[in-house]
């Protein structure tokens, strides 16, 4: 199933950067079990994301599946103008 959302739209991040350290995704919901099952994600524009949106996702991917693993093994393609 392909969606395309925005970052924060899809991850719940919060919209200033500083605000806080996590996504606002309950465990329990239908987009915690789609974020589950996803195997693959594509980021695009990464080269203008934050750093702390990026390790704010994969925590949250490690917490909804109870997981330690960087990125809980799923493929996530960044891309964007890297040059």
């Amino acid at each position: 199933m392909a969606i395309g959302r925005t970052v924060h739209s899809l991850f719940k991040l919060p919209l200033d950067h500083n605000d806080c350290f996590s996504c606002n995704v309950r465990k329990q919901s239908s987009l915690a079990a789609l974020l589950q099952e996803c195997s693959i994600s594509i980021w695009d524009d990464a080269s203008m994301a934050y750093r702390h949106n990026i390790e704010v996702r994969d925590i949250l991917i490690k917490d909804l599946c109870n997981s330690h693993e960087l990125f809980r093994r799923k493929i996530i393609v960044f891309d964007g103008d890297f040059g």
